[in-house]
């Protein structure tokens, strides 16, 4: 039997030698000094679900964020020396508004990949109100401080999904057909508040200034289902897109954040970001203080790109 396997193998390898024929064709490249893309600015991960599994970790936070070797299950491992950090502002809470509303979740949602929002309703825009509750996420919270005390210096906040009751079927994990906007029109701004207060809320109580702020992940993908979903999603359409990004640049001038940057559009593509028509639709402040972000092919958020003069997106 194992001569008559090894016969066939080889005849099929013939077979398909023969019918798909290998090329291999002289590559050469040359490597342009004079080229400026930008500066690299580092590379990191987004916390999100991992930490808020294991925000407390001490040797998974110095694995990310240190460059010491450490010692896991008895291997023992170099660290990576991250010096990027994202904080995911999370969608999701279970309260009850008006004692009728509640969140929907998907059926098919990983409980591990539901992040805790702060924004628990719309009854206040204040941050010292009872409609929000800064004492959620805690784990992730924690190894973002301690990822920022040991290598990580520059730091991101960004948002798979606005929070839940500002969607409009109530579900973070987006629409029943995941090609069309879930962000209720009268709550393109309240997004926005959201991110900005989150943000200033970081700098003034924990001492952790954000440089940018990102509010949407894949906007223009057409995976986010509210039914299938085993995530908090959303798509935005473009135009909602430039709709947003102005407020949310309005919003952190207003409570003194006007040198945090926005970067936009954290796109699974780097066409989808570097072809983004949203950018015509901007006001000319958010224009000047907007990133770029196209997401690199690699398993940890890996660097920041700093647009250039005359770059656009």
């Amino acid at each position: 039997m194992a001569r008559y396997l090894h016969a066939v193998s080889q005849i099929l390898v013939t077979a398909l030698t023969i019918i798909i024929p290998f090329a291999f064709a002289d590559l050469t490249t040359t490597i342009d000094p004079s080229s400026n893309w930008g500066t690299w600015e580092g590379w990191g991960t987004s916390l999100t679900w991992w930490a808020a599994a294991f925000g407390t970790r001490d040797d998974l936070a110095n694995i990310f964020f240190t460059s010491q070797t450490v010692t896991l299950n008895g291997v023992s491992l170099p660290g990576l020396d991250f010096n990027i950090a994202r904080y995911n502002a999370g969608a999701s809470s279970w309260n009850t508004i008006n004692g009728t509303t509640k969140m929907v979740v998907s059926p098919k949602m990983i409980p591990s990949r539901q992040i805790k929002g702060f924004w628990m309703d719309w009854a206040s825009t204040s941050p010292s109100s009872s409609s929000w509750n800064w004492s959620a996420d805690l784990a992730q919270r924690a190894m973002l401080s301690i990822a920022r005390a040991r290598s990580a210096n520059i730091l991101e906040l960004f948002s798979n999904s606005p929070m839940w009751w500002m969607c409009k079927n109530h579900n973070p994990f987006s629409s029943d057909d995941g090609s069309f906007d879930n962000l209720q029109s009268w709550n393109y701004q309240s997004h926005a508040v959201y991110m900005a207060t989150v943000a200033k809320y970081f700098s003034d109580t924990w001492s952790t200034k954000f440089s940018s702020v990102d509010p949407f992940n894949e906007p223009t993908a057409t995976w986010w289902n509210g039914k299938t979903g085993t995530q908090e999603g959303c798509h935005f359409d473009v135009s909602t897109q430039a709709a947003v990004l102005n407020h949310l640049r309005t919003e952190l001038d207003s409570r003194g954040l006007s040198s945090t940057d926005i970067s936009a559009s954290d796109e699974s593509y780097y066409d989808q970001a570097a072809k983004h028509p949203a950018k015509p639709g901007l006001d000319r402040p958010c224009q000047d203080r907007l990133r770029q972000r196209p997401r690199l092919p690699v398993r940890f958020w890996p660097a920041r790109l700093r647009p250039q003069p005359g770059n656009t997106i």
